[in-house]
């Protein structure tokens, strides 16, 4: 459901670093530069939306920026008239024609949104912590709106607390590990009988920017922005290796369903105690292998925290044995896990080697091109980690690698 609204523009607001920056790269010479399409309102703007939309869900007390990609994200702390203590949720804005939807239309955008909800919905039935929809004052989950020369549409969904997995790199426990294999494996459980939708959605036919199967379709061609020597030929390996099994034989036996398809380590949140992640940012779904979500988590949870962000790897010459073993113990804490609570097939757990690089590549692919057309810090975060991994799984072929996963899972 939604509701046309007025411009936001409208409303007086002065203008912000945000809208600064944006007139800036409209200035450059970048044609191909699709993220001209992210939404950069204002606080006050940001804020002006909820007074006109939610005033129900409670009286704003503040806005605050939070990262992503495309789609424009707030953390919004509110006070509600029924309770004495303030209560966060999250403003999300996305834009019609965003690269992270396939360039989707102002329907599709609704659509991919609706099928959004519905997808956490069934997760949390499982018992995984994961957002929910507050409606808006007219009782609709989206309302849609003009912002500049975009068709917007803005959300209110709950707040999940927890810290990003990504703050607990290194930190080594087994606990920890346990509940991401088996939130995974709950959330790909919850979806697995998703029929596909008659709006299209979840259709196979969207060329996603992070879809796992597009790798070497959509990344591969930004192998001329890595420039160091050691690392492209790293990725090109790695994905001559991804693009052969696309061609075989197992790749054809993977069972296929809809999922979540970014379980990266910042959408994931760890609780206080370590035994329930939640997990968030259901906007990269797809209907694809199910294997692809779990090898898309292993890809970030066996980050080491080791080495600068702002460093090459040539600086770091010498693997530790010792580290490079604990990510394979690691791998398979995780990924036996996830088969106690969705069990895998042997194609599967065999793809998880091949998968688990692809998705390394496909980060530090993406991110040098985006970072290239827009210096935000946030779009390197992984980029120099999946750099380390890739490396450290050189350190074993895919039938030791293999062997060891299946041997964690008891699968012959």
């Amino acid at each position: 459901m939604r509701r046309e609204i007025s411009s936001l523009s409208d409303h007086p607001a002065s203008e912000s670093a945000a809208l600064t920056h944006l007139k800036a790269k409209r200035g450059r010479k970048m044609a191909t530069f699709t993220e001209e399409v992210r939404p950069l309102l204002t606080p006050a703007e940001a804020t002006q939306l909820l007074k006109d939309h939610y005033a129900k869900v409670g009286a704003v007390r503040r806005v605050t920026p939070l990262p992503s990609y495309d789609d424009q994200n707030w953390k919004v702390v509110v006070q509600c008239s029924q309770e004495a203590i303030d209560k966060i949720y999250v403003l999300k804005i996305a834009a019609s024609g965003a690269a992270c939807r396939g360039h989707a239309g102002p329907e599709a955008t609704l659509a991919a949104l609706d099928c959004e909800h519905t997808m956490m919905g069934a997760v949390r039935t499982t018992g995984v912590r994961a957002p929910d929809v507050r409606a808006s004052d007219d009782g609709e989950a989206v309302v849609q709106f003009s912002w500049k020369s975009l068709t917007c549409f803005a959300r209110v969904i709950t707040w999940v607390d927890g810290v990003p997995l990504s703050e607990c790199r290194g930190q080594a426990n087994g606990a920890l590990d346990r509940a991401l294999g088996q939130v995974m494996g709950a959330t790909d459980v919850a979806l697995q009988h998703f029929e596909e939708r008659e709006d299209g959605a979840d259709s196979t036919d969207r060329i996603l920017a992070w879809d796992l199967a597009n790798v070497s379709k959509v990344s591969r061609p930004y192998l001329n922005e890595l420039f160091d020597e050691e690392v492209k030929a790293r990725v090109t390996k790695a994905l001559d290796a991804f693009d052969a099994f696309l061609a075989s034989p197992p790749y054809a036996l993977l069972p296929r369903q809809l999922i979540h398809g970014d379980a990266n380590d910042e959408n994931i949140l760890v609780d206080p105690e370590g035994v329930r992640p939640g997990l968030v940012d259901f906007g990269d779904f797809v209907r694809s292998c199910r294997i692809f979500d779990l090898a898309i988590l292993l890809a970030y949870a066996l980050f080491d925290g080791k080495g600068s962000s702002m460093t090459s790897l040539l600086a770091d010459s010498v693997l530790d044995p010792a580290e490079t073993m604990l990510i394979l113990q690691r791998a398979c804490t995780i990924v036996a896990a996830y088969h106690s609570v969705c069990p895998l097939t042997r194609p599967e757990i065999d793809a998880l080697y091949v998968l688990i690089r692809a998705r390394n590549c496909q980060t530090i692919l993406n991110a040098a091109h985006h970072f290239r057309l827009d210096p935000d810090p946030y779009k390197l975060v992984s980029a120099e980690p999946a750099k380390r991994l890739l490396r450290q799984l050189e350190q074993w072929d895919a039938a030791t690698f293999s062997d060891a996963l299946r041997a964690a899972c008891q699968v012959k």
